[in-house]
């Protein structure tokens, strides 16, 4: 916080003067006891070698809670041939700017920044911190690492996707691979059928209880069922969704990954990509919605309202729908109880729909109930009830008419700094592995520099892997004295070495019905060669007109005078049988 530290403004004195001020900081009481300070902590009096690490350890900083850095000014001294001297880094959103239309503004005005001057050894020193944001900050480190100051790529990841990239792997290959190189990237259930089962079941009873069965009007009625049946269903949430639009979109993505013929541990591993490819898209969402403000289309209280409650992707419907308000007409049949919404007729429009809804108002329950059933199938107030608020001077959305799935606050923010790590919990025990890979990859990094770097580092491979194999060692022998295992968060404890006793392999392959053959197309031609035929004049399979020996004897039994015509014929289609006879 700025008021906890001492600020000075440089601005206009020369280095020396800096340089005594910064000494003075150093010697003052206020920060004396600098050790008080963690390690991972900003403070006034921070030094660093130079101003590469002081921008990094500022980003770590921004990375642990929740925000983004830039570069705002430096200062080039000319006594020291333009060097820079002075160099100040803000948060992403400061400044402020007017936004372009529908893109969001992500400039707040933040004042959260911090100084960096040299002094005269050349070390570069924290002079100012300011810690107050005035926005909310991403505390998911999920959603964090897609702010632009905290993506980055190393030399290595660099070089594999330039090798990658020549022998022509595609971007979403190449971002599989190193997704299991680096160690991961951190559904009402219903089929089509059970519904189709349930209503020809109750339309059969009807039927035969009121012997229907030649009535032509019930017949066209359920030739036609699949245009009316979605009606009777507004009045239940599906949000927006159609029957089958669920199954069909996911079918789409499972096709991308898995096919007929994938193994059961394939289809593990598979399906493990699949679901984080989708969380991978869920947590880019979710930073899209909490780093800028969609714009407005209006200046309508109800508008900002919605802005600051929905997620980016249900503002964009609910502005659709307020824009929507414009294009109807109110007409009131009992004052603050029930209104009937027209469309407004439009003649450059050669088709247009004219429909008329009914809007019941309970104000004393703040309710507004529109015939069209918009809120209770999708979860979003429809254009008529907007009108109506509108008319009867409503200017915010009712808590009742806010479903949390819709909202910024539908998931638990994760804290960054307790991260609950559970020995019985497959997921955390992922998600330990997980972090374990990102750290060994900078420490393999580090030990590949140098001969002695590479030496020190296998030596203390060794010394590690001793320590944590009896550690481990110890807790598996608690764990065995214990009669009864510990049930607050895991029901079972599995040893470490219960991993290695078994190898699991694929099961053997079998041919299923109906699915295409494990191997290559065939052209006709290698199909056809294989077809055993019968010949027509003897009966016999794998003869022909060519091979056959009883087509010779009747030729041959010809008279004389068609000598020449029994040459021709034996010439042309018998080559391979030798007639000595003529």
């Amino acid at each position: 916080v700025v008021s906890d530290f001492v600020e000075l403004q440089f601005l206009g004195l020369s280095q020396d003067e800096v340089n005594e001020e910064i000494e003075e900081i150093v010697a003052n009481d206020q920060i004396s006891n600098i050790s008080k300070y963690p390690d991972d902590e900003l403070y006034v009096g921070l030094k660093f070698t130079c101003i590469e690490d002081g921008k990094k350890f500022y980003n770590d900083y921004a990375f642990k809670m929740g925000f983004s850095i830039r570069k705002q000014t430096h200062y080039k001294a000319r006594k020291h041939d333009d060097a820079i001297t002075s160099m100040t880094y803000c948060c992403s959103k400061a400044d402020s700017h007017t936004p372009k239309k529908d893109c969001p503004n992500r400039q707040t005005n933040c004042k959260a920044h911090i100084v960096l001057k040299v002094d005269d050894r050349g070390k570069w020193v924290i002079t100012v911190v300011a810690n107050e944001h005035n926005h909310e900050l991403i505390a998911s480190p999920s959603k964090t690492r897609f702010f632009r100051s905290h993506r980055n790529m190393t030399t290595e990841q660099k070089n594999l996707i330039h090798m990658l990239n020549e022998q022509n792997i595609s971007a979403s290959q190449i971002m599989s691979f190193l997704e299991a190189k680096e160690g991961g990237r951190h559904n009402i259930h219903f089929i089509r059928k059970d519904l189709m089962d349930e209503f020809e079941n109750a339309w059969a009873t009807m039927i035969d209880k009121y012997q229907l069965h030649e009535n032509n009007h019930l017949r066209l009625l359920w030739n036609i069922r699949y245009q009316w049946i979605p009606v009777y269903f507004r009045d239940t949430f599906f949000a927006n969704m159609s029957i089958s639009q669920r199954s069909e979109s996911m079918n789409a993505v499972a096709k991308i990954w898995l096919d007929s013929h994938t193994s059961m541990f394939k289809f593990v591993t598979q399906f493990e990509k699949m679901s984080n490819n989708q969380y991978e898209r869920e947590d880019m969402e979710d930073f899209m919605t909490n780093d800028g403000e969609p714009s407005l289309w209006s200046d309508d209280p109800i508008e900002k309202n919605a802005r600051s409650i929905y997620t980016r992707t249900i503002f964009s419907e609910f502005k659709v729908q307020l824009r929507a308000t414009t294009g109807y007409k109110l007409v009131e049949l009992e004052k603050d109880k029930l209104y009937k919404i027209s469309s407004i007729s439009q003649p450059s429009t050669s088709k247009q729909r004219m429909c008329t809804y009914t809007v019941t108002v309970v104000r004393s329950d703040n309710i507004v109930s529109c015939t069209c059933k918009s809120f209770e199938f999708y979860g979003l107030l429809c254009a008529h009830a907007l009108k109506v608020m509108h008319h009867i001077e409503v200017y915010s959305i009712p808590s009742r008419y806010i479903l949390k799935r819709w909202t910024k606050n539908a998931k638990k923010v994760t804290s960054t700094n307790s991260l609950e790590m559970s020995d019985g919990s497959s997921f955390c025990r992922s998600r330990r592995f997980d972090l374990l890979t990102l750290e060994s990859q900078k420490f393999i990094f580090e030990g590949s520099k140098s001969l002695k770097a590479y030496d020190n580092a296998c030596r203390i491979i060794k010394e590690g892997l001793d320590v944590l194999t009896s550690i481990n060692k110890t807790i598996e022998m608690d764990e065995g004295t214990n009669k009864e295992p510990s049930n607050d968060l895991h029901r079972t404890l599995i040893s470490q070495s219960s991993f290695n006793q078994y190898t699991i392999k694929d099961p053997p392959h079998s041919q299923c019905k109906r699915r295409r053959k494990p191997q290559r197309i065939k052209p006709p031609v290698e199909k056809k060669a294989r077809i055993s035929r019968t010949c027509k004049q003897c009966g016999k399979k794998g003869d022909n007109i060519r091979t056959c020996k009883e087509v010779v004897a009747k030729i041959e039994s010809w008279p004389s005078r068609y000598i020449y015509t029994k040459l021709a014929y034996l010439h042309k289609n018998l080559p391979s049988i030798t007639y000595t006879k003529w």
